[in-house]
């Protein structure tokens, strides 16, 4: 699978390396300048400096079948995605949530399949296992 991932935060790598590994062919853009982080270093994975807007094409969005807007700007992720799935026809969007409020604007008008926000995920987690906690003292009781 070629995969695009737009960012060069934690959550960014921690995937492009993730998915290298896997045997998926990656190509992160990242903004210019400063040090690239030597996780991506690998053989399956490429990396492309330059405003991400612009970056696009030269890094491969007409060839990508993914495409993960993951900035730490939730209006750059949304034009990113729109560009992705209107511009280059990528089949699959995922972008990242950074503000919870901004939640509902990541959706299929702006080309996306998958909004991810990390700490509405962190909170479901902490949920759950406060939940499972619940479930699992009155079984024993």
């Amino acid at each position: 699978m070629q995969v695009l991932i737009v960012g060069a935060g934690p959550l960014a790598t921690g995937a492009a390396v993730a998915l290298a590994d896997g045997g998926d062919e990656v190509t992160v853009i990242r903004p210019p300048g400063g040090a690239v982080d030597p996780e991506l270093d690998r053989p399956k994975l490429h990396v492309v400096e330059g405003d991400p807007l612009l970056a696009l094409e030269v890094a491969g969005a007409m060839r990508a079948d993914v495409l993960v807007a993951c900035t730490e700007a939730d209006a750059d992720n949304l034009v990113i995605s729109l560009l992705g799935r209107r511009r280059f026809g990528v089949r699959t969007i995922v972008a990242q949530v950074n503000e919870a409020e901004h939640g509902w604007l990541f959706d299929e008008s702006w080309g996306i399949d998958l909004a991810v926000s990390t700490s509405a995920l962190l909170v479901a987690a902490i949920r759950g296992v406060r939940h499972a906690a619940r479930v699992s003292s009155r079984a024993q009781s």
